[in-house]
């Protein structure tokens, strides 16, 4: 499924962040330095800012504590920084010992359920709900902007549309494989947001095929942080939730949607009961 639902402790977090104690940043710190020799070979080039991290001109407590205190963690971010920035969060939101994680005993929804929420949503209040439009694209202390539904599902009613033109990009470069970056440039069928996840397939299969392969290629270190999730927290949840109850009717005549619905309003409600986070990842 492509959208991940999650959960962990909303208030034990913002704490954590906000106001760690001497031994809880010492924690934090080790899973930042964690993240960085996990991610940084494999998604930084030598010229990214995130090379400095840890150094003595940056040194890694500095650099921790200086981050945690901005407004917003990712808009100076280039992606291989943003991509460590993501796991550390991530170790941090999911870390049992730190308390945080919690099974929403959910098993996703998908690309086409969600696009018909947002459809659905716009048609009967008159305007986007910002909040599903969100799902696994805006994260915490992010404040970049959500693509609109037309960039998200631009085919209308015809949600396989998006799937059936990547299907047919797809089918294209496998009869010519070494033209894929033309090809992929040069394609008007997909939108920004299917391009970026049709690259993501090519170059995580590229690295799985050679892990001594260089990820990046020349332009890559100006590639752009993009996320892949989004948290909601309860002041957002019960809104939400009020907004998936008035289509609960309209949904009941389809089997899919409605598992669906029920799916979405059943972890939306237990973490709202229990002022918990929700979490929505992208499985690209």
């Amino acid at each position: 499924m492509p959208y991940v639902l999650q959960s962990f402790d909303s208030q034990k977090f913002l704490e954590l962040i906000n106001n760690p104690t001497p031994k809880q940043f010492d924690k934090l710190l080790k899973l930042f330095r964690k993240a960085i020799d996990q991610e940084r070979e494999s998604y930084c080039d030598p010229d990214d800012p995130a090379c400095l991290w840890g150094t003595a001109q940056q040194p890694l407590d500095v650099v921790l504590r200086t981050r945690l205190s901005q407004a917003d963690w990712y808009n100076d971010l280039s992606y291989g920084a943003g991509v460590i920035w993501d796991v550390f969060i991530d170790s941090v939101q999911s870390s049992r010992a730190l308390g945080m994680a919690w099974d929403l005993e959910c098993e996703g929804l998908s690309w086409e359920f969600i696009g018909e929420v947002n459809q659905r949503l716009a048609e009967s209040g008159g305007s986007e709900n910002a909040s599903f439009l969100a799902f696994g694209k805006r994260p915490y202390r992010y404040s970049g902007g959500v693509p609109d539904l037309q960039t998200q599902h631009p085919h209308g009613d015809d949600l396989a549309g998006g799937l059936q033109n990547i299907q047919t990009f797809l089918a294209k470069c496998q009869k010519d494989p070494l033209r894929f970056q033309e090809l992929l440039d040069e394609d008007e069928t997909l939108n920004p947001a299917q391009k970026k996840m049709v690259l993501s397939l090519f170059n995580q299969c590229e690295k799985e095929e050679d892990e001594d392969a260089d990820f990046w290629d020349d332009d890559d270190s100006d590639t752009a942080y993009e996320p892949t999730h989004s948290v909601h927290l309860k002041d957002e949840l019960v809104p939400m939730i009020a907004a998936m109850k008035t289509l609960e009717e309209s949904m009941r005549d389809d089997e899919e949607l409605m598992e669906g619905y029920e799916e979405l309003v059943r972890a939306l409600e237990k973490c709202a009961s229990q002022d918990r986070a929700l979490k929505v990842v992208m499985d690209t």
